[in-house]
């Protein structure tokens, strides 16, 4: 499983111009942009309607929720793709593809796979709990957000897999010659943004990131892990937010199960998407 992987998505980061201040210009740039759509979003727009909204207009808060999400890390996206084009001059492109191209086919497969593999190990973990999780939420919330819950955790996720398994990877490798070090490095990066939520979503989250890291390389592009991302954070937010712990803070304690579940959806993912991309099977990726 380890022979064939697409290293050159990597060495991307050698195309264009490069020096410590351009990464630092760019990262700056993005951070402006975050932080400033961030306060507007939240301090002067987000806040007080929330704030006028009752307990009972979920749907309101749901898809005004999902519209500041879109907006900030639809900014991320736009901040990324000008600091890529502009300051290091190289092609928007060579983020998200290498040697194969990124292709919306493969997204939605890693967006249904993934969402199935979730689904499944949910129902089979934690049957009744999903069950009324589904019914809790009511068929007119589920209806009304999914949409605009689909919207924003695809710009999120794409946003993610862009910085975290693209570009900081590519710059990394540029700096050390050293892919795996490098696809190393950013997981413990991605993970360590999900450390104020406790120990467990770091574990969680490492292994997600280590898991993708993985895919990206066999594929060489991002479309999967983009999809796969999407679902992930798209089921959990929409459908199943009830048996996710992610939203609160576990301090040093650590739910075996939890760590379980989510490592068999990870293995069975890859499963998948290797035997998609074995040579046999390259003829029938299109579905």
């Amino acid at each position: 499983m380890f022979k064939n992987l697409k290293i050159e998505f990597l060495w991307a980061g050698h195309q264009g111009e490069h020096h410590w201040w351009r990464v630092l210009a760019i990262i700056a740039f993005i951070a402006i942009i975050a932080v400033a759509i961030a306060y507007i979003g939240q301090k002067i727009i987000l806040t007080p309607i929330l704030a006028s909204l009752d307990e009972s207009q979920v749907i309101y808060k749901s898809v005004l929720f999902s519209a500041y999400l879109s907006t900030l890390f639809g900014g991320v996206i736009l901040a990324l793709f000008l600091g890529v084009k502009l300051i290091h001059k190289r092609s928007i492109s060579t983020l998200f593809q290498s040697s194969s191209k990124f292709n919306t086919t493969d997204f939605i497969f890693g967006f249904l796979t993934y969402a199935a593999l979730m689904i499944a190990v949910s129902l089979l973990f934690d049957f009744q709990e999903t069950i009324d999780a589904v019914k809790n939420k009511g068929f007119l919330i589920l209806l009304y957000t999914a949409i605009p819950f689909l919207i924003a955790f695809i710009i999120q996720a794409s946003a993610e897999e862009l910085i975290l398994r693209g570009y900081i990877p590519q710059i990394l490798t540029r700096a050390l010659s050293r892919p795996i070090i490098s696809m190393l490095t950013s997981s413990i990066i991605f993970a360590f943004f999900h450390l104020g939520y406790g120990l467990e979503s770091f574990i969680v989250s490492l292994l997600f990131a280590c898991t993708f890291s993985y895919v990206v390389l066999l594929r060489g592009n991002l479309s999967e892990v983009c999809g796969g991302h999407a679902a992930n954070n798209f089921l959990i937010a929409w459908l199943l937010s009830s048996l996710s712990e992610a939203s609160e803070g576990t301090g040093l304690s650590i739910d075996l199960i939890l760590i379980l579940k989510s490592l068999i959806v990870l293995v069975l993912f890859v499963v998948v998407i290797y035997i998609k991309s074995h040579p046999r099977n390259q003829s029938k990726n299109n579905f």
